[in-house]
């Protein structure tokens, strides 16, 4: 890990801020982990158009689907 990558902090968008509010602990590290994974990915040679719609949309429906998952057998 480079230096700059040790003191990076991310500039989170009011709704990301929202979200990151809201959560707690775990729940916080874990969504900020996402959020630095999506923008890494969108640094790579990332697709574009609708395949990157599509990957987006792959994203959602994972997410979802766990949502609903969870809702079901554990809430």
């Amino acid at each position: 890990m480079t230096t700059a990558e040790m003191t990076y902090e991310p500039a989170y968008t009011p709704s990301q801020r929202q979200s990151l509010r809201r959560l707690h602990g775990q729940a916080r590290a874990i969504f900020e982990q996402v959020l630095d994974s999506m923008d890494k990915a969108e640094a790579l040679p990332a697709p574009e158009g609708s395949d990157y719609v599509a990957l987006m949309e792959a994203i959602i429906l994972e997410a979802a689907e766990r949502r609903e998952y969870f809702r079901l057998t554990l809430g």
